[in-house]
């Protein structure tokens, strides 16, 4: 009894406790709304969120007067618009803000769209100034990147000519090495392609740019070739090699020549093999047995085989010499034949076989007492190379010769003057009354550095490029008047022809070869290089590094 009798007094103080709790709240607020109101009688102020909040428990308890609850509902309304405008403004920050960001999103949009029309317009422009310098491939890359998206119609025109330059040339492949590229050769077949480069790789390469086979020297490659016996690639390398491979990438065998190789040459009908260094000079048969070696002892600006095989030319700075390849074959070693058919004895500046000459055998000879053709037995007894020897005299001295391809009713000698003024002339002509014709074939002032000339192996075309980027082709006629049949911007260091005028091969002395096809001359397509930007990728180099952050960044 006394337990409950504890208890329920407990309950009741905690019920009294937190009736007066209560009650003393209510009056707390009670007061604090009475004060508020003279406040606001005397001043005018109402009351704030926080006395509102402070009311809110305790407002339908607590005795108001009418006047107090219209002072109350008055304070809400007030405290209401103010929220209401808050939030409006609130609305139109964020609306403003908005409107802003979404107007500078646009204008970054439309800057960004200039921006890269102007890149495209840009590229358009780098594009024809890479092939107006002599970079086909750099330009191809250019205008595939200014292509690319919503292009402005003159834009679009301006790569369209680009690439219709581009397909006027008949560039079809580039062919890529690590190193620069410094030699060239064709197949017969006109399906194979070699090039050679410094980083001592030779390659072989289809028309798709199919890598079919690498070819590997210590030493830079100094010379390619196929061989005029089986066709199949043969090296020459600064490593002292020359390399006979098979149809696979075996070398069959090889030559240790004993000093770097400049330079060999290959004659099918005698069976013969020719190598040239600084130094040393060596004659092999066909299976590699030395024939005949030559070390001089001074310098050797030449040596070659005439065009048929049956004379061996060595010149050094102080004579030429003239020996018979049939008294140096296998048959005569051991026996006490020398060969030689003659000698030469000046100060020497060049010497060469006039190679387009297959019908007799004649020397080219510059000397310190002039220019000089001689035959075999290095008698001047050659009359019908006078009007050449008078062109020769006549002007400077030639800095350049080269021939044509032997073989042929006209054999061609072209030399080039003062690095500019090239000329061309043909023996065995004559004037229609059965008089040798004296004049010259062809005259071209190239303006700017020779870089270099090549005959076709048919006789039909040479072709002329020099520091003006332009390559001139011209067609010689066959006997008719020399025409221009192409002409196009590149930078050519070195070309060679394919045997029946299908190919061109070049090397600008870059780690890149070219082949430009001389067949599809008829029209000229831009659309066909539009519609096939990734065959065409795949075909031609592709930008290097440092060209991708000068011209794409």
């Amino acid at each position: 009894m006394i337990k409950y009798e504890l208890s329920h007094d407990t309950i009741a103080r905690q019920i009294y406790e937190k009736t007066s709790a209560d009650a003393k709240a209510r009056r707390k607020v009670q007061l604090m709304i009475t004060r508020a109101y003279q406040r606001f009688g005397e001043r005018g102020v109402l009351l704030t969120q926080e006395d509102l909040d402070e009311l809110k428990p305790h407002e339908k308890n607590i005795p108001l007067q009418p006047e107090e609850l219209d002072f109350i509902q008055q304070s809400k309304r007030v405290l209401q618009q103010k929220a209401i405008r808050r939030r409006q403004l609130a609305i139109g920050i964020i609306l403003a803000l908005t409107t802003m960001l979404l107007f500078a999103l646009w204008q970054w949009r439309k800057a960004r769209a200039s921006a890269i029309a102007q890149k495209r317009v840009t590229l358009a422009i780098q594009a024809r100034e890479a092939l107006d310098n002599g970079d086909a491939s750099l330009a191809y890359r250019l205008a595939e990147a200014a292509y690319h998206g919503d292009i402005q119609p003159e834009t679009q025109n301006a790569i369209q000519e680009v690439l219709e330059d581009l397909d006027e040339a008949g560039l079809t492949v580039d062919f890529l090495h690590d190193g620069p590229v410094q030699a060239l050769a064709i197949a017969e077949d006109e399906q194979r392609f070699l090039t050679g480069s410094e980083d001592g790789k030779a390659r072989l390469w289809d028309a798709l740019r199919k890598l079919l086979f690498e070819y590997s020297h210590s030493g830079a490659i100094s010379q390619v070739a196929f061989s005029p016996w089986d066709q199949h690639p043969v090296t020459a390398s600064l490593d002292s090699s020359l390399c006979f491979w098979d149809g696979k990438n075996r070398c069959v065998f090889s030559i240790q020549h004993g000093g770097p190789i400049t330079g060999f040459q290959m004659v099918e009908n005698r069976n013969l093999i020719l190598i040239t260094s600084p130094k040393l000079v060596s004659l092999y048969d066909r299976s590699g047995i030395l024939l005949k070696r030559f070390m001089p002892g001074t310098t050797i600006l030449s040596a070659a085989l005439s065009p048929n095989g049956s004379d061996l030319l060595l010149a050094t700075v102080d004579k030429v010499e003239v020996w018979n390849t049939f008294f140096l074959s296998d048959q005569f070693k051991g026996q006490d034949i020398e060969g030689q058919f003659c000698t030469l004895e000046d100060n020497i500046q060049a010497a060469r076989f006039i190679q387009s000459d297959a019908r007799n055998v004649r020397l080219l000879v510059i000397s310190k007492s002039g220019i000089h053709i001689y035959d075999r037995n290095c008698e001047e007894n050659t009359p019908e190379y006078t009007a050449l020897t008078e062109h020769l005299g006549r002007y400077e001295q030639p800095n350049y010769l080269t021939f044509s391809y032997p073989g042929f009713q006209d054999p061609k000698t072209l030399w080039v003057t003062e690095q500019t003024k090239v000329r061309m002339w043909s023996a065995y002509r004559d004037d229609g009354a059965g008089k040798p014709k004296t004049d010259l074939n062809l005259f071209s002032d190239t303006d700017q550095t020779f870089y270099c000339a090549s005959f076709s192996p048919s006789d039909r075309y040479l072709l002329i490029s020099s520091a003006t980027n332009w390559v001139n082709i011209w067609n010689l006629g066959f006997g008719q008047d020399i025409t221009r049949a192409f002409r196009f911007k590149s930078k050519v260091t070195n070309a060679v022809f394919s045997s029946k005028d299908h190919w061109l091969l070049t090397t600008s002395g870059g780690n890149t070869a070219q082949l430009w096809d001389l067949s599809q001359k008829a029209t000229y397509n831009a659309n066909r290089w539009l519609q096939n930007f990734d065959l065409y990728s795949k075909r031609l180099r592709p930008l290097t590094d440092k060209e991708k952050e000068h011209y794409l960044n």
